[in-house]
Formats: C-alpha cells, sequence, structure tokens
C-alpha cells in the first residue's frame, strides 16, 4: 500500500473514501460529459413525466407520511432548492458495487455513465449512503461494525447535512 495512501484513523473505510479524493482533484477543464444540477434536474424531469422513477427503492422517508407525495413533487423541490455547486469531476453514482479493488487498493471505477463535471457533495452523499446501508446490512451484505460518517472524517471535511439529503433526494428520481 503506498505511503500517502495510509489511514490516519486506521479505519478500513479510509479505501472507500480513496476514490472521492482521486476524482474531485481531476479538472473539468473541457470536460465533455455534462453531470451538472441543470443537466440532472433536465434529465430527472424526463423521467418524472414518463413514469420511469422507482417507487420501491427509495428511502423510506422520500414518499408519504413526512415526505413528498410523488416524484413530481419532489422533483418541484428540488428545482426551488437548488444549490450553489462547485464543480469538479464527479463519478456520479459512487457507490460500493462501483469500485474495484486488489491488493488493498482501489483498482478501478465501473458505472461512470452519470459522471461530470458536478459539485463533490453528490458524491459524497451517495458514498455515506452506500456505506450506511452496506454497513447496517442492507442490499444482502452482512452488517459490519463500523460507522459511515468515518468517511468525513477520512476526508477532512464537516458534512453538510443539507447538501448530502438534496442529493440523495436527486438521485431517488433515477
Amino acid at each position: 500500500m503506498p505511503a500517502q495512501w495510509a489511514s490516519p484513523t486506521g479505519d478500513a473505510l479510509f479505501w472507500y473514501s480513496m476514490p472521492i479524493d482521486t476524482i474531485i482533484v481531476a479538472t473539468v477543464d473541457g470536460c465533455p460529459c455534462c453531470g451538472g444540477l441543470e443537466d440532472k434536474l433536465r434529465l430527472a424531469e424526463y423521467r418524472v413525466s414518463r413514469q420511469l422513477c422507482d417507487l420501491e427503492h427509495v428511502e423510506e422517508s422520500t414518499y408519504g407520511p413526512g415526505g413528498f407525495s410523488s416524484p413530481e413533487e419532489l422533483l418541484g423541490w428540488l428545482k426551488r432548492n437548488r444549490p450553489t455547486e462547485n464543480p469538479v469531476f464527479s463519478h456520479g453514482d459512487c457507490c460500493l458495487p462501483n469500485l474495484f479493488a486488489a491488493n488493498g487498493a482501489i483498482s478501478g471505477f465501473i458505472d461512470l455513465g452519470r459522471s461530470g463535471a458536478s459539485d463533490p457533495c453528490q458524491d459524497i452523499a451517495l458514498s455515506w449512503r452506500s456505506l450506511r446501508d452496506n454497513l447496517a446490512g442492507r442490499l444482502g451484505l452482512v452488517p459490519a461494525e463500523a460507522e459511515p460518517a468515518v468517511l468525513f472524517d477520512e476526508l477532512g471535511i464537516c458534512p453538510d447535512w443539507e447538501l448530502i439529503r438534496y442529493y440523495v433526494l436527486l438521485d431517488e428520481l433515477f
């Protein structure tokens, strides 16, 4: 393992933060892939208008009591609450099943269909959700004794829970 990849906390979740650190430092100058909110909201609108959104595999709180009544209402909220973006190169769906590892290191990525210039919080939000669900034993994996919030420690950031919520909700329409 390269010395610069040694985890300061010794936590295995460090390996999950590596792809985000690797991706978000890439320049987006001249990037031909559109991945920003304008494009994502336009695609979400297309999906909502054609009833292509999966309503069964979503966060429990997304729809129903205390949530949104429909994908149309969620889309309207996303448009009205659109945050300012600070574009970097984004994987677009940075979650555990989309990473390859070999010899104790991340060795590759798959499912780059939603990659492009976007706010780093998109990858951070989807990574956090993937860690939370995978570590809790959802998605068919064995539960693990770890806290997904360690991701923020490894990235050296304080989570912006409103932005994380926004990008998780946006992903509900895909």
